[in-house]
């Protein structure tokens, strides 16, 4: 029971801090946003000002919903590229907190520039800046996406689902705190890099849509064809992510 917590409490914090990046990159632009959720399935809403804040049963994805379904075309490539891309930025941004939380808070020794934890299981190697004060963090925060982006993948790390990621989270928690937040920094730089394909309907497909339509509208004959071929090749890479699931975790 307490797993299940824990896994929902990450995979919530996770989808909640990416549409958080939405959200706010919406209401600068002051587009109205008709509803904020975490989960699909409405359970709870509640509706503060224009917008509809609420948790669905299913915490594995999330949405912002805004009033005008067409509201890219009125933004600027250079505006709805912030929308897009914000989304991405929070799950980074998150990551590389938790990075400077391990190596400052939990007090571990710090190298000249860099700290090297080196604990089995935890991960081969992994490389955070720890030159700082936790309180100057931000002046850190630059290099620690950098090395974050380039950070290798756990041991037994790979493509994977729903399942991968409830086993990723459930043997963190299971080794301890730390673990569990390493844990969290990779699904978070997971999921960005994951929305960054240039597939519709993730965030980059939207983007290379949108850079078509506004900056080389002479070959908008070409959207139609990449929403369809990127959505076939959406539906594929999750079919293949659950397939790795189901062989992995169920089958072997």
């Amino acid at each position: 029971m307490i797993t299940a917590i824990i896994i929902t409490l990450v995979l919530g914090a996770t989808i909640f801090i990416h549409e958080l990046g939405h959200l706010l990159a919406m209401k600068l632009f002051k587009i109205k946003v008709e509803k904020f959720y975490i989960g699909f399935i409405p359970i709870i809403g509640k509706k503060w000002g224009e917008t509809e804040y609420g948790i669905g049963l299913i915490p594995i994805g999330g949405y912002v919903k805004p009033e005008d379904k067409n509201f890219a075309g009125k933004l600027k490539f250079w505006q709805h590229a912030v929308v897009v891309l914000s989304g991405m930025f929070f799950n980074v941004l998150l990551a590389a907190m938790i990075l400077l939380i391990l190596a400052n808070v939990f007090g571990l020794v710090p190298d000249i520039k860099f700290l090297n934890i080196e604990a089995g299981s935890f991960a081969s190697r992994v490389i955070v800046p720890a030159a700082l004060p936790f309180f100057a963090w931000i002046f850190g925060l630059p290099l620690t996406i950098y090395v974050l982006l380039a950070l290798p993948i756990p041991e037994g790390g790979g493509l994977g689902g729903p399942l991968t990621i409830g086993k990723m989270i459930s043997d963190s928690y299971q080794i301890g705190l730390a673990r569990l937040l390493f844990a969290t920094a990779i699904i978070n730089i997971s999921i960005a890099m994951f929305n960054l394909f240039p597939l519709y309907p993730l965030d980059g497909g939207l983007l290379i849509i949108d850079f078509i339509e506004k900056k080389i509208p002479k070959l908008s004959f070409l959207i139609k064809p990449l929403k369809s071929i990127g959505f076939a090749a959406f539906i594929l890479l999750i079919a293949a992510a659950l397939g790795s699931d189901i062989w992995n975790i169920l089958l072997k």
